[in-house]
C-alpha cells in the first residue's frame, strides 16, 4: 500500500529512489549476464572435453558461417525444424572439426543461443 499524506492524498515517492520495477529489471539483467557467463564457461569446458581446439567465439563463428554456406536461405529456426538438414549440418561440423564425438546439442544449442543474443 502506498503511503498517504495526512489529508488522504497518496504521497508520491522520491524520484531519485529506485523503484521496485527497476530493481527487478536490474536483477533480471544481472541474472541473464550470470547465465550467459555460465553458458560460455560450460561450452568452453565442453569444447575442452571433446578436444576441440577452438575458442568459444571461433566455434560459434564456424557454426554461423557453415549454416550460411550450406543453407543460405535458412534461418536458425528453419534449420531446427528440418531434422534431416540439422543432422547433415551437425555431420558437416564434425567433419570440419575432425571430431565425430561432438554431440548434436553441443553444435545446435550455441547456434540457437547466438540467434538470441548479439
Amino acid at each position: 500500500m502506498r503511503p498517504r499524506e495526512s489529508d488522504g492524498r497518496i504521497r508520491r515517492s522520491d524520484p531519485t529512489e529506485p523503484r521496485e520495477e527497476d530493481a527487478s529489471a536490474m536483477a533480471s539483467v544481472e541474472y541473464l549476464e550470470r547465465r550467459k557467463a555460465l553458458f560460455v564457461a560450460r561450452l568452453s569446458d565442453a569444447l575442452t572435453m571433446y578436444e576441440v581446439k577452438l575458442s568459444v567465439d571461433e566455434f560459434k563463428t564456424l557454426l554461423v558461417d557453415r549454416l550460411h554456406a550450406l543453407y543460405p536461405s535458412f534461418s536458425v529456426d528453419e534449420l531446427l525444424v528440418r531434422p534431416r538438414e540439422a543432422v547433415e549440418f551437425c555431420r558437416s561440423i564434425r567433419r570440419t572439426l575432425g571430431n565425430f564425438d561432438v554431440p548434436d546439442d553441443m553444435i545446435l544449442r550455441p547456434l540457437l543461443n547466438s540467434r538470441k543474443s548479439p
